[in-house]
């Protein structure tokens, strides 16, 4: 026990530590993909978010979590959706029991097939280097150019 403080770090102001390529290169994908699947939504939905209804698209939503990498940027997995939709699913994460009902939108919205491979898919090793990776950032970029 110390009888007088522990001298602290003191933060020298200015001095930030660049993000690593790899972790720049995700924030980076991770923009462009979900500009990607709300502008591809926009088009298909007319705005509308598609889990609800109601309200107009305003973020992409995860129906498997963004921590599983394997399907972090899987288009199937993705759809765009309103603020409210994508907040009652991660308040619904925090709780063990869920009534299913994000898991019934995304076998509506993709097929029972596709969301059977995409569940074999979660969990999955994920590795990509920080080239592929930017790689995929060009031709998310690509797919919304040619309007797909």
């Amino acid at each position: 026990m110390y009888l007088w403080k522990k001298p602290r770090k003191v933060k020298v102001p200015g001095k930030v530590r660049p993000p690593s390529p790899y972790k720049a290169a995700m924030t980076l994908l991770d923009k462009v993909f979900s500009a990607y699947i709300r502008n591809r939504d926009n088009r298909i939905y007319l705005g509308v978010c598609p889990i609800c209804g109601r309200r107009e698209i305003e973020v992409c939503f995860h129906f498997f979590p963004r921590k599983n990498m394997a399907l972090r940027w899987e288009p199937d997995n993705c759809v765009g959706s309103c603020s409210g939709c994508n907040y009652e699913e991660h308040m619904r994460r925090g709780v063990a029991a869920s009534d299913g009902k994000f898991s019934q939108d995304h076998i509506r919205i993709v097929g029972a097939q596709r969301y059977s491979e995409l569940e074999a898919l979660k969990g999955q090793p994920f590795k990509k280097s920080a080239a592929e990776l930017v790689d995929m950032v060009a031709h998310f970029k690509a797919l919304m150019a040619g309007g797909r």
